[in-house]
């Protein structure tokens, strides 16, 4: 059997590809918010989607969120976190939890992985 070598330029000309962290949070909100006033709750969720814009403008954070209201029985809503550097990722989590909103959710599914 013959042994291929590798060039050092052929390994150099390969792209290096960046870690990632890439998290999915299923939240599941407390019956008690649907009971506030209509206003009330269309203040939490503007404070928690200006949160969300916050870190996607900064490009530390691409947050994509999802609806999952009626399809599943643990979760209303779905967040996939992709950040270069974990700590994005734990900053978010602590500044969603600090919103209003934040008091009302609990993360029922949470899943951390790294490409």
């Amino acid at each position: 059997m013959t042994e291929v070598a590798t060039r050092p330029e052929a390994e150099s000309a390969k792209p290096k590809l960046k870690r990632q962290f890439v998290s999915f949070v299923l939240y599941q909100v407390e019956p008690e918010w649907r009971r506030l006033p209509e206003a009330e709750r269309k203040r939490h969720k503007q404070e928690f989607a200006e949160v969300i814009d916050r870190y996607n403008q900064s490009k530390r954070c691409q947050i994509i969120t999802y609806s999952t209201a009626g399809m599943r029985a643990d979760g209303e809503m779905l967040l996939w976190v992709i950040a270069a550097e974990l700590e994005a990722v734990q900053e978010l989590a602590s500044d969603l939890s600090a919103t209003a909103l934040g008091g009302y959710l609990r993360r029922s599914q949470s899943f951390l992985a790294q490409t």
